[in-house]
């Protein structure tokens, strides 16, 4: 494997391509995608990106995230601080989505008329669905600081994106074209809408070439180790599943020797259970019975 052309690319190696790299219109990306994730229940807008830092990560966490620090300026010239993360399912639960507060609030800055207090947001891209009293694609919360003195700290929004809920192939919204651009960008099989999405948009032409081009390039070291440890997790999850079956199917055969009435140790020679297994399924077909 000396290249990704052969295989689909995660959306957290994507979103690292389009918008963590020197590239020259990688801030026109960051603000056409901002604005339109952004879009629900917020009149302004961004207008420039004044700092951009990729958080750096430690250990399992660097393989599966990407977490992306935003200093924005909008059309109405406030202030805005956004974090971006990128979440796998396997790994969501090792680092809290709440972890973050705005890190330029101090004593001198908190009166309410001060210009440089700037709105907070997180956006969540998740690639599995998290909130499952939702079927929305898209949800939008509000953490409020509740304080007795008269400090003023501006709430934080944060939007979760489950691209799994995403089913719509004509979309309506400029989110929604950036949600499927990261849905299918990095897989080889693309949808039958691929090409008009991409063709309608100069932005989204030019992040399809730079992920096609970046996929033509040699292999690096960490993205073959994130393929690796990729495929270890699934064939121990393959593991795991062969064996599961194997103990239902000796469970199931034991069962029915307790019923026909086999002698304990037989039963433990032919399945290979343990005499506390045998029990333990005795106990448990027993409560059946008597419910």
């Amino acid at each position: 494997m000396n290249n990704l052309l052969d295989r689909d690319v995660p959306i957290h190696v994507l979103f690292e391509q389009l918008f963590c790299q020197e590239q020259p219109m990688q801030h026109q990306l960051l603000i056409s995608f901002i604005n339109a994730a952004l879009e629900e229940g917020w009149s302004d807008g961004v207008e420039e990106i004044v700092y951009t830092q990729q958080e750096q990560q430690n250990g399992v966490l660097k393989d599966y995230q990407i977490c992306l620090t935003v200093k924005a300026r909008t059309l109405q010239k406030k202030h805005l601080d956004l974090k971006i993360q990128v979440r796998h399912q396997d790994f969501y639960d090792k680092q809290s989505l709440y972890e973050w507060g705005p890190p330029y609030l101090n004593p001198l800055s908190l009166e309410k008329n001060d210009p440089f207090i700037r709105q907070s947001f997180i956006i969540n891209i998740l690639n599995f669905n998290l909130l499952q009293e939702s079927s929305a694609y898209h949800n939008l919360y509000q953490v409020t600081h509740q304080h007795e003195s008269d400090q003023y700290i501006p709430n934080i929004n944060i939007h979760y994106f489950e691209l799994p809920k995403l089913l719509s192939s004509t979309p309506k919204k400029m989110i929604e074209k950036w949600l499927l651009l990261f849905k299918y960008l990095g897989k080889k099989q693309k949808p039958s809408f691929w090409l008009p999405l991409i063709k309608e948009d100069r932005l989204f032409k030019y992040a399809s070439d730079t992920i096609e081009s970046f996929m033509l390039e040699p292999l690096s070291a960490d993205h073959r180790c994130w393929y690796v440890k990729k495929a270890k997790q699934e064939q121990a999850l393959l593991i795991q599943g062969i064996e599961s079956g194997q103990r239902l199917e000796k469970e199931r055969l034991a069962l029915k020797m307790i019923k026909t009435g086999y002698q304990y140790q037989r039963i433990i020679d032919v399945t290979g259970l343990t005499e506390q297994a045998l029990d333990e399924l005795a106990l448990k077909q027993y409560s059946k019975i008597i419910r």
